[in-house]
């Protein structure tokens, strides 16, 4: 887990608790957008070979630590799931 994953998993924790079946499917089901996807694989390709902006930086690290908010619910989603409902 990364600094910024270990940061969000304590921060998001209470979320955790009170989490609904419901929620958890919804956060289990987010993807990221074609237009998005294709954003990201292109800007991952040229920070690579070390040909970003400043700009295209900043967007490529702003997505990425989006992808790592959206893994750290989806976690912690899970355990709703794998609990039999009462």
């Amino acid at each position: 887990m990364t600094q910024l994953s270990n940061v969000l998993d304590r921060m998001l924790e209470p979320l955790q608790q009170t989490m609904t079946q419901d929620m958890a499917e919804r956060f289990l089901s987010l993807r990221m957008d074609d237009t998005t996807q294709r954003r990201l694989d292109d800007l991952a390709e040229r920070h690579r070979e070390g040909l970003l902006t400043t700009d295209e930086f900043k967007e490529y690290e702003t997505i990425v630590q989006g992808i790592c908010l959206i893994s750290v619910l989806q976690a912690k989603a899970r355990r709703p799931l794998s609990q039999p409902v009462a």
